[in-house]
């Protein structure tokens, strides 16, 4: 099963999330920097997300938002740590928008601990 998450994390973030799923379903997909220890799950922002490795996949059937990518990828970062790759609703983040999704999880990390 763990072998099947990276794998699908990565073809869905290498392939631009070419797959966005029904009308009203959530799929995106995150490639940590640092790989999880064992195997997470977590709920971010009503959606279920699972990590296994450095491939995370994140799914929610009846959801839709107005959030922006970058402000999903940085919810996501704050959960899970720094990302090399995001995706979701059938868009990927470009490499300057994961840098500011990075940088903007750190940024909400540092505020949450003073």
């Amino acid at each position: 099963m763990r072998s099947f998450l990276i794998a699908a994390a990565f073809t869905f973030t290498a392939f631009g999330a070419a797959h966005a799923g029904q009308p009203g379903e959530f799929l995106g997909a995150a490639r940590l920097v640092n790989p999880v220890a064992s195997p997470i799950e977590s709920k971010v922002a009503c959606v279920n997300w699972r990590c296994a490795d450095t491939g995370c996949i994140g799914v929610a059937h009846r959801y839709n938002t107005l959030d922006s990518l970058l402000r999903e990828c940085r919810q996501v970062a704050v959960r899970f740590g720094p990302m090399k790759a995001y995706a979701s609703r059938g868009q990927r983040l470009s490499r300057a928008g994961v840098i500011i999704c990075n940088r903007a999880a750190a940024a909400d990390l540092r505020m949450a601990a003073q």
